[in-house]
This record gives structure tokens, C-alpha cells and sequence, in this order.
């Protein structure tokens, strides 16, 4: 195989069974795109969902590719599907932050967004 070869091989390929299995891709294309084009935030992504499940037990999450109005540039956007009442769930989203998001933060180079989203 050629370097080239190997350098096309997307950065992407090889987790991409793990995160299909954890989370729920919305536009995958995409997702796989911004993953490629920001391959740091592979391990990261992975790494949230237990963060999250101890926080949102059964929770079905999201990863879709949002644009950042404010910063003029794309995220990753992990959303948290909860049927938890609206103060129940910003009190875990706020624990989660707490115990896991904060440190994790600045690994995230503001492209990561994480929030909950209400059935």
C-alpha cells in the first residue's frame, strides 16, 4: 500500500462502529465529516457516553453537526433524548457538567456542544 493510500484512509474508519453502536447519527455523512476533519475529538466522544448514561440512565444520544452562530463555525452537538421533567434534567445536565463536562472542556476545542433534548 502506498502512503497515499494510507493517508486517504479516513481518520474516522476505525471507530466509527464503536460510536454508531453508542450514539444515534443524525445526517451521518456529516457527522462522519466533522469527525474526520477534527479526528481529536474521536476519544472524546466516545468517552462522554458513560458520563452521560450515569447521568441520563437509558438515554438514546445524539451527535449531529451544528452550526455556531455565534462563533461562526460548526459544532458537534451530543444531544441527551430524556423524558425527565424539565428541572430534573437540567439538574442532571448540570451534575454531568459538573462531574465530567468541565474537565473534559477545553479537550473539546469549543467544537462540542452537549445539552438535552425533551420528547
Amino acid at each position: 500500500m502506498t502512503k497515499e493510500k494510507t493517508m486517504g484512509t479516513p481518520a474516522a474508519a476505525g471507530p466509527v462502529p464503536e460510536i454508531e453502536r453508542l450514539y444515534r447519527l443524525r445526517d451521518r455523512a456529516e457527522v462522519l465529516r466533522f469527525l474526520r476533519e477534527n479526528p481529536f475529538l474521536i476519544s472524546l466522544v466516545r468517552e462522554a457516553y458513560n458520563p452521560i448514561q450515569k447521568h441520563f440512565a437509558g438515554a438514546q444520544v445524539f451527535l449531529e453537526v451544528s452550526p455556531d452562530a455565534e462563533a461562526e463555525h460548526e459544532e458537534l452537538l451530543i444531544s441527551i433524548e430524556t423524558d425527565l421533567d424539565v428541572g430534573k434534567a437540567r439538574a442532571n445536565l448540570k451534575r454531568f457538567d459538573h462531574d465530567w463536562w468541565l474537565h473534559a472542556l477545553d479537550r473539546a476545542q469549543g467544537k462540542v456542544c452537549i445539552d438535552v433534548e425533551f420528547r
